[in-house]
């Protein structure tokens, strides 16, 4: 009988304990050669020209006729939300990264150039850097969606720009690739996993606004589970949307289901970027309680020139 791990020392050779800077490097060359395949891939499905054919609107006409059987969409991959607040600390410090975590900042997330996400590593999800985040970085498999949000900077005010005090949905990103390896002083196994740009949204979704008009109040947004089972503790940084959840998440940022059965990752980004819209009024509205505060102002000093009157 011989034992699976003497097997793979007599093939592979016995483990050898190296630096992180030397790790990071035989890494590198593997995600170069990802960054290459995924341009070209992306270039092929229409994702640089904005060819390619958006997905349906997730609505249903008031005058559509009733379907003689209700659609069924068979899923190929989970969704997923990653908040990110500008505010933080970078994920790694990196040269080409040290100025924080800001997904609106083009430099940092490369919206428009998904290969240089793919070629340098866009690890923005690290059980190194967010180990309390450890379950659900662990169960992110390959090809899933997630959803990104820009999360409210609070105290560092001059980052809330124009999103306000709130946090918004901003875009789509896609779980592109993982790297593993297991820590000689911990012992522990550490992963990290690649995020590709799809999509940003032209109108992103303010959720403060959207939870006012009862929008995304399911339990996977109020209390999100790091699992898609929901039986870890709460994910602050990733966390997994619910099965009953899924829909509405999808409705609000104006995306079809049938996104979630696409086995094509770059006819996915394509499509996602050639849909990604966001939700239009929700965006508009975030400024209701600015536009209401100004009416009142306005009928309060009229009153006032009447009564001096």
């Amino acid at each position: 009988m011989v034992r699976p791990d003497e097997a793979l020392d007599g093939t592979l050779g016995a483990g050898l304990v190296v630096t992180h800077e030397s790790l990071d490097r035989y890494f590198a060359r593997a995600r170069q050669r990802s960054g290459d395949k995924t341009e070209t891939a992306l270039g092929e499905a229409g994702w640089y020209r904005l060819d390619a054919e958006p997905y349906p609107e997730p609505v249903t006409d008031l005058d559509a006729p009733q379907p003689v059987r209700r659609q069924i969409v068979n899923t190929v991959r989970r969704v997923w939300i990653a908040r990110f607040n500008p505010a933080s600390e970078p994920w790694y410090d990196e040269q080409t990264c040290t100025s924080g975590s800001d997904v609106d900042d083009d430099s940092l997330f490369p919206w428009h150039h998904p290969e240089d996400a793919a070629a340098t590593g866009n690890f923005w999800l690290s059980t190194t850097s967010t180990p309390e985040c450890r379950a659900a970085i662990e169960r992110l498999q390959i090809g899933d969606l997630v959803v990104v949000q820009r999360s409210d900077p609070k105290e560092r005010k001059h980052l809330r720009g124009r999103f306000g005090a709130t946090d918004v949905l901003y875009g789509l990103a896609i779980a592109y690739a993982a790297e593993e390896w297991t820590d000689s002083a911990t012992e522990r196994r550490e992963r990290q996993v690649s995020l590709l740009p799809a999509g940003k949204f032209r109108h992103p979704v303010p959720r403060t606004t959207a939870r006012r008009h009862q929008r995304l109040r399911g339990i996977s947004f109020s209390s999100p589970p790091q699992t898609p089972d929901g039986s870890r503790r709460l994910g602050f940084t990733l966390s997994a949307v619910l099965d009953d959840d899924v829909n509405e998440l999808l409705s609000v940022c104006g995306l079809h289901p049938d996104a979630l059965a696409e086995p094509d990752l770059a006819r996915l980004c394509a499509r996602l970027r050639a849909t990604a819209r966001g939700n239009r009024l929700l965006w508009r509205m975030r400024w209701d309680h600015v536009y209401q505060h100004k009416v009142r102002t306005c009928h309060e000093q009229k009153a006032v020139a009447a009564c001096k009157k």
